[in-house]
């Protein structure tokens, strides 16, 4: 009768700590899966900037060009 009871007893802690093995682990997949999201979100985020700041160079670029035709005589400093 006790080897029952003791049998019982440690299927039913096996089963709450599986219960709580399955809760950890969908929680931190879940943790995971949010973090991988935030890095791909901050990624999409630094290529849109970079692409802005390319469009700005290559204006820069540009009107140092137009100035050193027009003012071929004169140092034209270079800002890259």
């Amino acid at each position: 009768m006790e080897d029952s009871t003791k049998n019982i007893e440690m299927i039913d802690r096996f089963m709450a700590n599986e219960k709580k093995s399955k809760l950890w682990t969908t929680i931190n997949i879940g943790i995971f899966c949010l973090l991988g999201m935030s890095i791909f979100f901050l990624a999409y985020e630094l290529n849109k900037s970079n692409e802005k700041y390319k469009l700005i160079n290559e204006q820069l670029k540009k009107t140092q060009d137009s100035l050193a035709t027009a003012l071929p005589n004169s140092t034209v400093i270079m800002v890259l």
